[in-house]
C-alpha cells in the first residue's frame, strides 16, 4: 500500500513538473491562443484577485494582456488523492509583460481529472508579489 501511493506521488511530481516545464509557461508566452486548452468550461483563474470563470472569460481576457516571458525559479506539487485526485502545484517566478521589468509571482494550480482521466486546470491563482 505504501508503494503505491509512493509511486503515484512520484508520477504526479512528473507530470506536475512536465506540465509546468515543458507545456505552460512555454505556451502561454509564445502561443497564447491555445491555453485556454488547459482549462474546462468549470475552471476558475483568480488574477491579482479578479476571478474569471468560464473558457469565454478566460480567453477575453488573455488575450487582453501584452506579451509576456516568464522564468520559472521554484516550484513544488502535491498529490491530494481522495474519489477525485488531484494534484497542487506552486510555482514562483518572474515575468516581463510586453519587455517590460520583471515582476515577481507566485502562481498556484489544482489540476484535477476529468471525464477522460487527463488533468486539466480547475483552479488557477496568480498574484503579484
Amino acid at each position: 500500500c505504501v508503494q503505491d501511493k509512493r509511486s503515484l506521488v512520484q508520477s504526479s511530481a512528473k507530470d506536475s513538473e512536465s506540465f509546468i516545464k515543458e507545456y505552460y509557461y512555454r505556451i502561454f508566452d509564445s502561443s497564447r491562443h491555445e491555453v485556454h486548452c488547459f482549462y474546462s468550461e468549470s475552471s476558475v483563474v483568480i488574477w491579482n484577485g479578479t476571478a474569471y470563470q468560464g473558457l469565454q472569460a478566460l480567453t477575453e481576457f488573455l488575450r487582453a494582456l501584452p506579451s509576456t516571458s516568464h522564468v520559472v525559479h521554484t516550484m513544488d506539487s502535491h498529490l491530494i488523492t481522495g474519489p477525485n485526485q488531484s494534484i497542487l502545484i506552486s510555482v514562483a517566478g518572474t515575468v516581463s509583460y510586453a519587455g517590460g521589468p520583471d515582476k515577481i509571482f507566485s502562481q498556484v494550480f489544482i489540476l484535477s481529472r476529468g471525464a477522460d482521466s487527463k488533468y486539466f486546470v480547475m483552479t488557477d491563482f496568480f498574484r503579484f508579489m
